[in-house]
């Protein structure tokens, strides 16, 4: 048994953050909370989503063990961003493989699309314990359309440090996970689907002081222009 347990924890059989539960508790910085005063949510445009269920983040790294997620129904229009939350080890700057791949039979089959990138993540200002849970936000390159049954999993590369891919709810409560198949322990895995139209794409603050500063200039003109 003893034998069982160390290889179970050796490939990463759940791995949650710290090897415990969260008891569906959220801490702010000024003490902790019930999941009923929850303010993580998916963008307003998302056309599916599983939602941050406060409970657990489980480690997925490339190479080591990948969860999945299942779309379970067809999201109904194209989507044009995918964003997701996690707890993060080390540095919120991580190198991340997105994948989605069609349905085989109740198990990830075939890969359709595939992107790697170098995302940085927004601290929402909630935690699960004493780590804060960040938010993720990929742009697509080209619109996607899903099947019913499609599954996505997310991956981050290796560089000395853990990422955790916060659970959620939202589907039917069960992912699948490289080593041990199906586990419907933990819930969904957190991600939203967004439309074209309604993706939100991310402002950088000196763009927006920028803006902000031509605006100005703008009114100043035109107000002398009428003196």
């Amino acid at each position: 048994m003893k034998k069982l347990i160390i290889c179970l924890v050796a490939f990463g059989f759940t791995f949650p953050l710290h090897a415990q539960n969260f008891n569906k508790t959220l801490h702010h910085e000024g003490g902790t909370a019930s999941s009923g005063s929850r303010t993580i949510f998916c963008p307003p445009a998302s056309i599916y989503s599983h939602e941050v269920n406060y409970d657990n983040a489980l480690n997925s790294m490339e190479d080591h063990f990948i969860y999945w997620d299942q779309i379970e129904t067809v999201p109904g229009a194209p989507i044009s961003q995918f964003v997701f939350f996690g707890v993060s080890g080390g540095a919120t700057d991580r190198n991340f493989t997105i994948n989605f791949y069609h349905d085989n039979g109740g198990i990830p089959g075939t890969l359709f699309s595939s992107h790697a990138a170098f995302i940085t993540g927004i601290g929402t200002g909630e935690y699960l314990l004493y780590d804060q849970i960040y938010r993720y936000t990929y742009n697509l390159p080209s619109s996607l359309v899903f099947n019913a049954g499609d599954w996505v999993s997310v991956v981050v590369a290796w560089e000395g440090e853990m990422w955790y891919w916060c659970t959620a709810s939202g589907g039917d409560g069960c992912i699948y996970n490289d080593y041990v198949g199906e586990l419907c322990d933990f819930g969904d895995l957190s991600f939203c689907l967004v439309g074209g139209l309604g993706a939100e794409v991310p402002v950088a603050p000196w763009a927006l002081g920028i803006g902000i500063a031509l605006i100005g200039a703008a009114v100043i003109l035109r107000y002398r222009r009428i003196i």
